[in-house]
């Protein structure tokens, strides 16, 4: 039972976990490739 518990606990940490994560890329890409066009406007 208490295997059970856990499970629904740990699953639904794990996605958000995994999602947060993901979004944190697709934020870091975003921003080199605003970085990038900032840096060829200055050039």
């Amino acid at each position: 039972m208490a295997y059970i518990i856990s499970a629904l606990i740990i699953i639904p940490l794990a996605i958000k976990f995994k999602n947060d994560l993901k979004i944190k890329d697709n934020y870091s890409a975003m921003k080199s490739v605003e970085d990038q066009k900032l840096f060829n406007k200055d050039r």
